[in-house]
């Protein structure tokens, strides 16, 4: 194995200590000398004849709407230990387990604003110039009573196992009360409460546009119809200035043996499953109540305005079976 080193500009954290600190999510964090970063990719490129080319970027040069939480991504022809991020946006660089991709997280942009990140390879050089969107901005109305749903479908994955998990979801609604912001669950799902929230976090004012935090438990449509529950979620979304789109990322498990019992072409059981994710993909986890689960992440979710909570009657109840609830349900 064969270690190098990269020269990223402004691309880390500064530790008056230590200098710059550099991390790589899939090797950890692998130096801390001022100004430079290294990394070891396990991979050895030929420094006379390299031919490693960039193939595509993601986003596209030019593009414009880009939200502030989106990562840089550079795809290569061939793995390439020269390969340098110059930017002078403050950010974090990987670099994928094939070395066929190096990813750049940026950690302070602002909205509305336009960048530039390039990569130097060893035979080739590429900037992606972008802007980003209003997501992010300060609000122009009230947090109270807005609304999203969420196709999770669309959302970013960077592992094999949330991407086989994401094929099967479907969508999942979110909205904010007077004091606390709600997770709804599946819209229409079975296994939805309509009278009650399935997972509530506390909303913290002083943070908006932002939420985050860790909601528990509550579930999510499936793409073939019907729920399934979510496990140990914790969530953060950013909120448009008017709050009619937010963009969501949210981490969590789903238990094995109910999504068997719901989609058991994917198997019998929950331990089936696990074998198969095993197998192909990574493996399966314990969830905080014991239950085997398959863990996802999914980032950068966009989510469009729909009924928020507080305008679902009833959605405060504590107990309740009506699917839908009717428009003069009543808690008892």
């Amino acid at each position: 194995m064969r270690s190098f080193w990269i020269l990223l500009f402004a691309a880390c954290v500064w530790s008056p200590r230590s200098g710059c600190l550099i991390t790589n999510s899939g090797n950890g964090s692998v130096g801390s000398v001022p100004g430079i970063g290294r990394f070891d990719t396990g991979f050895d490129s030929d420094e006379e004849e390299c031919e490693s080319t960039i193939v595509a970027t993601l986003p596209e040069s030019g593009a414009t709407e880009i939200y502030i939480g989106s990562p840089i991504v550079f795809t290569l022809s061939a793995p390439d230990s020269s390969a340098a991020i110059e930017t002078d946006v403050e950010g974090t660089t990987t670099i994928s387990d094939d070395g066929l991709q190096i990813l750049f997280q940026p950690t302070a942009l602002e909205p509305e604003s336009s960048y530039a990140v390039s990569l130097a390879g060893c035979a080739d050089y590429s900037t992606v110039e972008f802007s980003t969107s209003d997501i992010g901005k300060e609000l122009e109305v009230s947090a109270t009573n807005l609304g999203w749903t969420f196709n999770l479908q669309e959302g970013r994955v960077q592992d094999p196992t949330s991407a086989w998990l994401q094929a099967v979801l479907g969508s999942i609604r979110m909205g904010v009360g007077e004091d606390e912001v709600v997770i709804l669950g599946a819209e229409g799902g079975e296994q939805q409460n309509w009278c009650a929230p399935t997972g509530a976090l506390p909303l913290d004012p002083i943070a908006l546009p932002k939420v985050a935090g860790s909601v528990g438990s509550s579930s999510a449509g499936l793409a073939e119809g019907g729920a399934v529950p979510l496990q140990d979620l914790s969530l953060e979304a950013t909120i448009s200035p008017d709050g009619t789109v937010a963009m969501l990322s949210l981490s969590g498990a789903v238990p094995a043996d109910q999504l068997a019992e719901r989609l058991p072409a994917l198997g019998p059981t929950g331990a089936a499953i696990c074998a198969s994710v095993r197998a192909k993909l990574g493996d399966c986890s314990t969830c905080s109540d014991g239950q085997l689960c398959i863990p996802f992440f999914l980032g950068e979710i966009p989510g469009s305005a729909a009924t928020p909570p507080s305008a679902v009657p009833g959605w405060n109840c504590t107990e309740c079976s009506t699917q839908p609830p009717a428009a003069d349900a009543t808690c008892e």
